[in-house]
């Protein structure tokens, strides 16, 4: 087994456990799972594809350097954001469309020793983050084993729409974190 399928196959098992309803981490199946094949390849799930029963068929490999460009200009509209998603699969046959969160997947994934993103919504975690207070309760730490697996703080990322305009945010809100 090459080591393409090895991480093909980590990051579908990923993805499983995920979207297992018991766990109760992805509402409905949603949410998206990306994993790092080499500096400019990644695996993500693809539009429409369930965490839980996720295969290889619901899977796209994507080149990062195709996505980066539109990281550091100006928001697209839809349509350029469709053109941009498909033409960044590294085999350009059939109609699958990659995640809109791609571009948040591709720049997490360019970040030193990230190997793989999983990003899910939680009901438990959601219902905090609507919260008016929602900053506040991830200012600190709710847990006390929480620093030994999420680190001394969390970088809190306000809502933001999907697409470009939160892998923009995001980056930015990382960017920031890491220079804390």
């Amino acid at each position: 087994m090459s080591n393409f399928d090895t991480i093909r196959q980590q990051l579908i098992t990923l993805s499983r456990s995920l979207g297992e309803p018991s766990r109760d981490l992805a509402i409905l199946g949603e949410g998206n799972t990306s994993a790092k094949l080499d500096d400019d390849l990644f695996l993500v799930k693809a539009s429409g594809h369930n965490l839980a029963s996720l295969d290889e068929e619901g899977l796209i490999t994507v080149r990062y350097s195709k996505l980066k460009g539109a990281l550091d200009g100006e928001p697209v509209d839809d349509a350029r954001t469709r053109e941009i998603l498909l033409n960044a699969r590294e085999i350009q046959e059939g109609s699958k469309m990659p995640s809109v969160e791609t571009y948040l997947h591709g720049y997490l994934l360019s970040m030193p020793d990230i190997m793989f993103v999983g990003h899910t919504h939680p009901t438990a975690v959601n219902a905090l983050s609507c919260s008016v207070n929602a900053q506040n309760a991830f200012s600190g730490m709710l847990f006390p084993d929480e620093i030994v697996s999420c680190g001394v703080a969390v970088c809190y990322v306000e809502y933001t729409d999907p697409g470009i305009v939160l892998a923009q945010y995001m980056r930015r809100k990382v960017l920031e974190f890491v220079d804390q």
